[in-house]
């Protein structure tokens, strides 16, 4: 009788996962251990001597850009699920690659405008000085998110089901082409971190930052994302959404948060295809 060995690719993949799971956490007891030496967790500098500077402006154009942004996003969030249509998200994807350059163009006009009127920019993290800095904020980021956000789907499980599984994830398992996953990979991973980085980070948490606390202002904008992502999924962006705002604070680098932001939702769209790939 033939006896069948484990999977190698099932095993390959579990193996990513915990080892995932490994670096998220020790990311996760090294940061607390600089916070109990008195060191910030991202800087590692001693935190009485961190002199972080809020904004001096408020992005003006950018930030009416954003609150319309979020008036037409709001409700849509908001709203019941329309019944799924594998067409129907198929022409949602294109409009979406186009609402999105559309929405790109238009921020980095606002900011363009910004860096006229009321220079500089870069206090908002529009910079590529101390590239090396931000480079390491995004990797230590993007491992720290991974656990938090893995115990949150973990206990919004019970929530989850066919029908509020991603309209975009329910595609893919019918059309895993090619031609799909490249569109599904570029909004996952480039338009959104991109456009929602620009809104929420670098133009509301800005802005928040200059009027309130930086924990207020860290929960509020972290609170609104994860909120416009619609139940559960929200309860599980929060995490990610925390440390993305926190990075910013800190680092103030829209390159910091972009890399974050592309690296999670990468990985989440290559787990589901790698997922889909051994279910077949």
């Amino acid at each position: 009788m033939e006896v069948l060995g484990p999977d190698p690719a099932a095993a390959s993949l579990g193996l990513l996962i915990l080892l995932l799971l490994v670096g998220s956490c020790a990311q996760w007891l090294v940061w607390i251990q600089h916070w109990r030496n008195g060191r910030d967790p991202l800087t590692i500098q001693p935190r009485e001597t961190i002199q972080v500077s809020t904004p001096q402006n408020v992005p003006q154009l950018p930030l009416l850009l954003a609150c319309l942004w979020l008036l037409v996003r709001v409700p849509l969030a908001m709203a019941p699920q329309a019944q799924y249509s594998a067409e129907r998200v198929r022409m949602a994807l294109d409009s979406s690659i186009t609402e999105g350059i559309v929405v790109l163009v238009l921020f980095l006009a606002a900011y363009a405008y910004e860096q006229l009127v009321r220079p500089p920019v870069k206090e908002y993290g529009l910079r590529l000085t101390g590239l090396r800095s931000q480079l390491a904020a995004a990797g230590q980021g993007f491992l720290a998110v991974f656990a938090p956000v893995a115990l949150m789907l973990l206990i919004t499980f019970p929530l989850r089901g066919e029908e509020t599984t991603h309209p975009l994830l329910r595609l893919l398992k019918e059309d895993p082409s090619l031609v799909t996953r490249s569109k599904v990979l570029f909004i996952a991973g480039v338009m959104a971190p991109l456009n929602e980085e620009l809104i929420f980070r670098v133009t509301f948490l800005s802005a928040l930052l200059k009027y309130l606390n930086p924990a207020a202002a860290i929960i509020s904008v972290a609170l609104v994302f994860a909120a416009i992502h619609g139940l559960p999924d929200a309860l599980a962006l929060v995490p990610l959404s925390l440390v993305l705002c926190y990075a910013f604070y800190r680092e103030r680098s829209y390159l910091t948060v972009v890399i974050i932001h592309a690296m999670f939702n990468i990985l989440n769209v290559a787990l589901m295809l790698a997922g889909l790939e051994l279910a077949e």
